[in-house]
């Protein structure tokens, strides 16, 4: 909403209304072990495909900064809420794919849910996470 600033010089009265915004950002990195199950129908131009299955987090690294009371932040590198492991999250997805030389191009619509709070039991926050991600990719079959 803002403040109001009055100077009065002499007979003169000035106000001065002064408003802030800062905009910080936070980054979580994962790195996740796939345990996933698919289907893929052979089409005549194209491949469609369904995948589901759990993501075994390894570890989950956090930086940036977090909001720590209405007029400051705190740094994530000196002071973190973050767990630094989640445990079992859950991701589902389509795909579709395309034959071009020896592989194929894909692009996957992909789902995650994360079931627990990511944050530490103490903290003073609580945080969950959902996401939504387009993949595209290149398939080199090895076999």
């Amino acid at each position: 909403m803002g403040d109001t600033i009055t100077t009065i010089y002499g007979d003169i009265v000035t106000e001065t209304q002064v408003n802030g915004r800062t905009i910080r950002h936070h980054f979580h990195r994962f790195l996740d072990l796939p345990l996933m199950l698919g289907y893929q129908h052979r089409g005549r131009y194209v491949d469609i495909g369904i995948e589901a299955g759990a993501l075994i987090n390894v570890f989950m690294r956090s930086s940036g900064y977090i909001l720590d009371t209405p007029e400051s932040f705190v740094n994530l590198n000196e002071q973190s809420p973050f767990k630094s492991r989640l445990g079992v999250s859950y991701v589902a997805g389509v795909n579709v794919s395309k034959p071009v030389g020896i592989g194929s191009v894909y692009l996957a619509l992909r789902y995650r849910h994360i079931p627990d709070n990511i944050t530490v039991e103490q903290a003073s926050i609580q945080q969950t996470y959902r996401q939504v991600g387009l993949n595209l990719g290149y398939i080199l079959p090895i076999f």
